[in-house]
Parts: C-alpha cells; sequence; structure tokens
C-alpha cells in the first residue's frame, strides 16, 4: 500500500464535489453548458481554497470522452483517469514556484506547438505563476 497525501486522497474530483466555491463553479458550469469556454482562466486567491483542484476540474470537463455529461462523475472514461492521476499526456501541470528559469518556460513553449494528441484540448496548469523570474515571465 503506498502513502498519498490528504490533501491528494480527499481532492474533489468534479464540480459537484468542490464545497464552499459556488460563485466560480456554478459560472464553470454554465459556461461549459453554453459552450462558450476562455483560451484561459486566472485562479487566484490564499492557500487552499482550491486553485489548482478547479484547473483540473476544468481540464476534465473539456477533455471528457463523455460529450454528454462533459464530467465524468461516477463511471471515469480513461482521459478523467488520467488526469486525476496527473499522467495525461495533454495536460501539462507545472510548479512555476520550484521550476523558475527560462528553460523551463522554452520548455513549455515547445510543447504548444503541437495540437493534442488523446484529447481535445491541449491544456496547461501553470501553478504558482507569480514565481517564474522576470526573464521567464
Amino acid at each position: 500500500m503506498t502513502y498519498k497525501v490528504l490533501s491528494l486522497k480527499w481532492r474533489p474530483q468534479s464540480f459537484s464535489d468542490v464545497i464552499g466555491q459556488d460563485h466560480i463553479t456554478n459560472t464553470l458550469i454554465n459556461s461549459f453548458k453554453k459552450d462558450r469556454v476562455a483560451q484561459g482562466y486566472v485562479l487566484t486567491g490564499p492557500r487552499g481554497v482550491g486553485k489548482t483542484t478547479t484547473a483540473r476540474i476544468i481540464a476534465k470537463t473539456l477533455n471528457c470522452s463523455d460529450a454528454s455529461k462533459n464530467n465524468c462523475s461516477n463511471k471515469k472514461c480513461e482521459n478523467c483517469d488520467q488526469i486525476s492521476e496527473s499522467r495525461h499526456i495533454d495536460v501539462l501541470e507545472m510548479d512555476a514556484a520550484s521550476k523558475t528559469g527560462v528553460d523551463d518556460v522554452r520548455d513549455l513553449i515547445e510543447f504548444s506547438r503541437y495540437g493534442p494528441t488523446s484529447a481535445k484540448y491541449k491544456i496547461f496548469i501553470i501553478d504558482e505563476v507569480h514565481m517564474l523570474s522576470k526573464q521567464a515571465f
């Protein structure tokens, strides 16, 4: 049995699981229902409010194989499983607090030149983006 951090073990997997962020979840759900998805989202707030979790749920909602539900809740599709396990090839999560250099951003730009391989969208989640160096920005 492998150890898993509690915050990852109990991380919400869909918008209905998110507690205390009704304003953002309702806004995002309505935008997905009306097919009015923005090119980018900036999630801000203090530590622990669910910014990265919300970003992962957005990625799962956009790349869900079941287009009718557009959000796996009970039976997960392959894309949602891979995104939940941080191993999806089209969803890149970068921790900008530890990768602050220009070379890290160059790798990100290089990766963005190619279209998605197994999902509908290629998604970049850049966590702690304010920690990038001036040159990397």
